[in-house]
């Protein structure tokens, strides 16, 4: 075996490659391929002085070629460059099969300017990351009620400039996990084709009459709470997914369909109206837990509603030209025609009405986004406006809930019970929910006890019933 051992190493060749390394792995000479060591006859001369071991300094060039008669040798070789671009041009631009050695042990990176430090004697340019397939998330810093990304949408310059002016002290927030962020500021998250096309699919299962049914389709996946972690799946950001899901689905928290009349469609507002708030979110920095960052995806949300609402009824109404032609298979006995009608031109229908809509205004909102985020200013007039709004939207969701569960006066101390433990407690809605739960089963086996004692005083009530009936006859 002819190379042992690989590494990336901005020192190169240095006492602790020389003998720790050289005594865990087999060592007969070291290689380094370094163009400005190479051509820098100091610098050249220092590495190879660093070793008691055979040494060569190569350019990129010079490995080429001469790596054939590296691979030939007899002598095991550790294989070493200053940057992850180097290796990378020679393991997978160039193909080079090192053999048996799986594994790339990647050193020291000292901090250079326009390098992200990552911590001690560790620093990344953006084509260091590229190299090596690595995404860089900008720490979120939060300033008042705004969020700016490290390096993307505030400058370190931009961050001091704050600091002196600012009357409360910054903080941070922990990155989403699978939160990718592209570094280009304009580009923080775009809905792909396939995504659109995975929306547009959804929302055709989740349409009410769904292809879906009532169950599965629109009143399990059409439902914001659920299709939030659906969609921050596909997004791949899981839990701005759910924040935004959970914060939209107060909203319609109490939302029923009588009969054919449907006040908003939850397809479209799961389908379309969360994925543009997740965009909406990314781009504008705002984080999704907060007050802000909710009421984007509130007012979005709501505003995709009324769009959904038109989709409905336009699925309905191309849904009555297969009603027709089931009629007139039924009268004409042609019974087969039936599974056609119920089961195949439905397709058509939310095709037409869910699918194309729905792969049309997440791939092409982005943009409206982009044109939100250039000419609404977030301390502007029509960005308040919308928070506000926004802000105010759940409260109305729970009010039309308190309406119909809330049917004598004793029933709203529960209600307020439950905020009394949140604002006392600090729980959370998962805490509070476990809380309710409790209170739940509670309320189910008193129930159950109360149902046990009326049966016997029933039961008696008709036997004692039918002895009467007896003794007249």
């Amino acid at each position: 075996m002819s190379i042992s051992f690989i590494r990336v190493d901005d020192r190169m060749i240095h006492g602790q490659t020389c003998t720790r390394w050289a005594l865990e792995y087999p060592c007969d000479g070291l290689i380094a391929v370094n163009d400005k060591a190479a051509t820098t006859p100091v610098l050249k001369a220092a590495y190879k002085n660093a070793s008691d071991k055979k040494t060569f300094v190569w350019t990129l060039d010079e490995w080429r070629a001469k790596c054939g008669k590296v691979l030939a040798s007899k002598d095991r070789y550790f294989l070493i460059t200053k940057d992850p671009i180097t290796m990378k041009s020679i393991l997978v631009d160039d193909g080079f099969d090192p053999g048996e050695v799986k594994t790339v042990i990647i050193g020291p990176c000292n901090d250079r300017p326009g390098a992200t430090k990552l911590g001690n004697n560790q620093a990344i340019t953006q084509p260091e990351a590229d190299a090596l397939g690595v995404t860089l998330l900008p720490l979120r810093t939060n300033f008042g009620g705004e969020v700016f990304l490290d390096g993307v949408t505030m400058t370190h310059d931009e961050f001091f400039e704050k600091l002196t002016q600012a009357k409360t002290l910054p903080t941070t927030s922990q990155i989403p996990p699978f939160h990718r962020i592209k570094r280009k500021e304009g580009e923080l998250m775009q809905v792909q084709v396939w995504q659109a096309a995975l929306f547009g699919l959804l929302a055709c299962l989740a349409s009410m009459p769904g292809l879906g049914g009532t169950v599965l389709g629109n009143y399990t996946l059409g439902r914001p709470l659920v299709a939030g972690l659906i969609v921050g799946l596909i997004m791949g950001d899981v839990q701005t997914g759910i924040y935004l899901g959970a914060a939209i689905q107060v909203v319609y928290i109490a939302l029923v369909t009588p009969g054919g009349t449907v006040s908003a469609d939850v397809r479209a507002i799961s389908y379309i109206g969360i994925p543009l708030s997740m965009v909406a979110v990314h781009s504008m920095g705002l984080n999704p837990a907060s007050p802000e960052g909710q009421a984007m995806a509130v007012t979005l949300g709501s505003a995709v509603g009324t769009i959904g609402t038109v989709l409905f009824y336009g699925t309905a109404t191309v849904n009555l030209v297969w009603q027709h032609m089931g009629w007139r298979a039924l009268e004409k006995g042609d019974l087969r025609k039936l599974y056609v009608v119920d089961m195949g031109l439905p397709w058509i229908s939310h095709i037409l009405c869910s699918f194309i809509p729905t792969f049309i205004i997440t791939k092409v909102g982005t943009s409206m986004v982009d044109l939100m985020k250039a000419y609404l200013p977030m301390d502007g007039v029509a960005m308040k406006t919308l928070f506000t709004v926004g802000s105010l939207l759940p409260a109305v969701g729970i009010a039309i809930l308190l309406k119909q569960v809330a049917t004598k006066p004793v029933d709203i101390l529960v209600f307020v019970f439950g905020f009394t433990l949140a604002a006392c407690m600090g729980l959370n809605l998962i805490a509070a929910s476990i809380v309710g739960g409790f209170f739940a089963v509670i309320n189910y086996r008193i129930k159950i006890l109360a149902l046990q004692k009326a049966a016997p005083a029933a039961a008696s009530a008709a036997a004692a019933e039918f002895d009467d009936d007896e003794e007249e006859i």
